[in-house]
């Protein structure tokens, strides 16, 4: 039998390979904590420092990645710390020398040739490293993919952003008109009885509360409370302002129709904030007798897989709920394929 093996084929001289065995570990959670903690205390040179460190960790990341699993990637929580580090105190710092060569290097290999297919793997890996509004992709409405656009657009390309960012009629209900009066439950067939109603959760409107939301400031306030939970979590102030984002975010979801749910969560608006709270774990805590309350309603809503706006309830449920503590059950089929596909991230399961 050995005379039937192969002839072996003469190595190369070299083939590039880094001589040095030492390894660099790193997790995802290490990460997370040190951009949180330099974010929420922009003055500590030594959380800076670290967050430098974390932020060329995931830049080489990117580069290292498959390209058919980017999507996936981004999608998790990695991509979370991808964009605690684009909406966070690094990118409108000046960059080292050493960190100002990793850039050009990267910013040059993308105007080599943007139809690479390595091209996501360059630009998520120099994403981090430009200042706010000074990354432009021509066309980035057609080149770029839904899953990445909204956070491009909402950094580096303020026009594109606001066309994003829009309403889009999504809480935006008309009028009844004389001609078309809304239906009554006598209306409704014999056998659909009248649903339990959605309970009222915050003062203001969900219309009110999204507007509210694309006020750039506010939401870079909320992002900025977020980040400070992690390092203070018993902050009064924190706590309050919180609480009150939270109310708001569900009274969002309550008064969306059922067939804009999706579109409401892709949004970068709604969808950013709601996955940066639910991440933060700030629903483990009910901090007045109202939140245990909101919550029991939305989850009896939220578990009768026969209302009509159980989705919307459940989505308003997880912010009263600590991450890793809800399970979808034996009937999660009955539920939409996007929302079983996002719920794992959501809930904390990944």
């Amino acid at each position: 039998m050995a005379d039937d093996l192969p002839e072996p084929v003469p190595p190369p001289a070299n083939i590039g390979i880094q001589g040095s065995p030492a390894a660099l570990p790193w997790t995802v959670a290490r990460l997370e904590r040190i951009v949180r903690r330099a974010n929420a205390s922009p003055a500590d040179s030594q959380f800076q420092l670290e967050a430098r460190h974390a932020r060329h960790c995931l830049s080489r990341f990117w580069l290292q990645a498959p390209i058919d699993q980017i999507e996936a990637l981004y999608g998790g929580p990695i991509g979370q710390v991808q964009r605690l580090l684009l909406h966070g105190t690094l990118p409108s710092q000046p960059l080292a020398a050493d960190e100002e060569a990793w850039q050009q290097t990267l910013s040059q290999a993308l105007l080599r040739d943007f139809s690479v297919p390595e091209r996501l793997n360059l630009l998520l890996a120099l994403m981090p490293y430009c200042p706010r509004g000074e990354l432009q992709v021509g066309n980035a409405a057609e080149t770029l993919p839904s899953w990445l656009l909204g956070d491009y657009a909402s950094c580096f390309d303020p026009s594109l952003a606001d066309q994003l960012g829009q309403p889009l009629g999504l809480l935006d209900q008309p009028a009844p008109s004389a001609e078309s009066p809304p239906p009554t439950p006598a209306s409704r067939p014999p056998s659909a009885p009248p649903a339990t109603p959605l309970p009222k959760i915050s003062p203001n409107s969900g219309s009110e509360g999204f507007a509210l939301l694309q006020q750039e400031e506010v939401r870079a306030r909320m992002g900025g409370l977020i980040n400070l939970y992690a390092v203070e979590p018993d902050n009064p102030e924190v706590l309050r302002e919180l609480a009150a984002l939270r109310r708001v975010l569900a009274q969002i979801w309550l008064d969306v129709t059922p067939n804009q749910v999706e579109e409401l969560y892709r949004t970068p608006t709604m969808g950013d904030t709601y996955r940066s709270l639910l991440a933060s774990d700030f629903g483990a805590r009910l901090l007045e007798g109202s939140d245990s309350a909101h919550r029991d309603a939305l989850l009896a809503v939220a578990t009768d897989l026969n209302h009509p706006e159980h989705l919307q309830a459940m989505l308003a449920a997880m912010l009263f709920c600590p991450q890793g503590k809800m399970e979808l059950g034996d009937r999660a089929g009955l539920l939409p394929a996007w929302f079983q596909q996002e719920f794992p991230r959501l809930a904390g399961q990944t």
